[in-house]
């Protein structure tokens, strides 16, 4: 019986160190992966921003402070009081008292 727990415990033994050797090796393969993943990812996200910031430049088209637009979704005339590079706009009602309103440019029609 203790010929057989001994052939056991070597063959364990030999099994242990090929699996040690091979997840080191595996350690290298991870840092190659991980590199080849950010290069993947920081070009995936350069491309979305460039992307990103073309539609908000199209969907702003020329709005200045001060500019007249009027506002698709409710009919209501505003005036341009800040703009901001997320797209988002400030505006005040163009006739009458009211409060401010931040609205999506692209939500915004320019009055000629």
């Amino acid at each position: 019986m203790d010929g057989v727990f001994y052939l056991f415990a070597l063959i364990w033994g030999i099994l242990s160190i090929v699996l040690f050797f091979k997840i080191w090796g595996m350690t290298n393969d991870v840092e190659t992966i991980k590199h080849i993943l950010l290069n993947v990812t920081s070009k995936t996200i350069a491309a979305n921003n460039k992307e990103a910031s073309e539609t908000l430049s199209e969907s702003m088209g020329n709005l200045e402070e001060g500019d007249v637009v009027v506002n698709v979704e409710t009919g209501q005339e505003l005036i341009v009081v800040q703009i901001f590079p997320d797209g988002d706009v400030t505006c005040k009602p163009a006739k009458g008292l009211g409060l401010r309103k931040v609205v999506k440019a692209s939500k915004l029609k320019r009055i000629e």
